[in-house]
């Protein structure tokens, strides 16, 4: 399936089949737009700034000495008001930058790994981890000294879903999935004013890679890793009827921030899958 640049904005997700070199093209005009969103939207919070002081420069300066001043008054309202509503449409255009961080990376090193004309599926999440469409928890609500109303808010995303088969003819799978804690705090100060402030607890990714393995080119090893506690979750060999598949499942455990997935650690196992590999030998 192929998808256009406009399907993807606005679905907010990466998805559809292409071959590398296309995906990599997608990806770069998806963050040229990206930037250019960025941009727009730091021109908003400018004219936000510049309209607020023209309101108290012109308001000053009216009602105390230059009662012309005031007539400059409606336009800090204008631009004041286009300044918001622009800053409210850019901040709906922006998308999670996971997609230049740990996609494009990735899909210059599969590009490599697969023939020129092989297409590879992709279907990835541009919303962030704690937007509010992957929710899961809000929480239950407690004190903390002076913050009287706290909620520990978890979240969880399905983040990317990636099939390929590798020049090699092994067939790869990756899966990536999120978990996040945000604790949201709110407190009011004795002025009456309410203020709330919000921290990552802890963040967990999940890695889930599996390959098919190519029967005419590879036999599998005994897995001396099965059954390892710790990170690695899960080693594990399963025969089909197109050839043995491993499955390495691998948990990132993270405090007190958020951040993407890792392009290294992502290729450090399938390395660790490619280790329990054996060539075949021609007789």
């Amino acid at each position: 399936m192929k998808t256009t640049l406009g399907e993807i904005t606005k679905a907010r997700k990466i998805f559809g089949q292409r071959p590398p070199d296309a995906w990599l093209e997608i990806l770069t005009h998806l963050e040229l737009l990206d930037q250019k969103t960025e941009r727009k939207g730091k021109r908003a919070f400018k004219i936000i700034i510049s309209s607020f002081i023209l309101l108290f420069v012109s308001g000053f300066i009216g009602a105390a000495i230059f009662p012309p001043a005031l007539f400059l008054i409606p336009f800090g309202i204008a631009g004041f008001i286009f300044g918001i509503f622009s800053a409210i449409r850019q901040g709906k255009r922006d998308i999670d930058d996971g997609f230049r961080n740990y996609l494009k990376p990735l899909m210059k090193v599969l590009e490599r790994d697969m023939k020129a004309d092989r297409e590879l599926s992709i279907e990835m999440a541009l919303l962030p981890t704690d937007h509010k469409n992957f929710l899961k928890s809000g929480g239950q609500k407690y004190k903390k000294g002076d913050y009287h109303a706290c909620y520990d808010r978890i979240y969880e995303r399905e983040y990317l879903s990636l099939k390929a088969r590798l020049y090699d003819g092994n067939r790869l799978t990756l899966s990536v999935s999120d978990s996040l804690t945000r604790s949201d705090m709110t407190k009011k100060n004795p002025r009456g004013k309410i203020k709330t402030k919000s921290k990552y607890r802890k963040q967990r990714i999940t890695y889930m890679i599996r390959l098919r393995v190519n029967p005419e080119k590879y036999r599998c090893k005994a897995l001396s890793e099965q059954g390892q506690t710790g990170n690695v979750r899960k080693l594990s060999l399963r025969q089909t009827e197109k050839g043995p598949e491993l499955t390495l499942v691998y948990a990132d455990k993270r405090k007190k921030q958020k951040s993407d997935p890792d392009v290294r650690l992502t290729l450090q196992l399938l390395a660790r899958l490619y280790g329990n590999l054996t060539p075949v030998t021609s007789a």
